[in-house]
């Protein structure tokens, strides 16, 4: 099966659709990801899409073509080790499937 991007994104938003449906609070509690105590001004979600950002500015400057792929693998450990994208997605799963997590 090919990857359609179409198909992935409305996936995503059916998920989100539902999940608002089902429970308003929960689907709040989820996106604006209680974390507990931490640094103050710190945002992990924040700072790893900045770190995105930045990286790919890097890789498009005219630099070594290792080191590119150097900057690319990085990035994709990176991105692959996000907390926050997989917990907002389990979140919402949970709270369709009356697996309260906030409430």
């Amino acid at each position: 099966m090919d990857f359609d991007i179409t198909y992935a994104s409305n996936m995503i938003g059916d998920l989100f659709n539902k999940a608002k449906e089902k429970d308003e609070f929960e689907f709040c509690c989820t996106l604006l990801r209680g974390r507990g105590k931490e640094s103050a001004g710190w945002d992990s979600l924040f700072e790893s899409y900045n770190l995105i950002k930045q990286t790919l500015s890097l890789i498009s400057a005219p630099v070594d073509g290792l080191f590119k792929i150097r900057l690319l693998l990085l990035l994709y450990c990176h991105i692959t080790e996000m907390n926050d994208f997989y917990s907002i997605v389990a979140n919402l799963l949970l709270s369709i499937y009356d697996f309260c997590t906030y409430s």
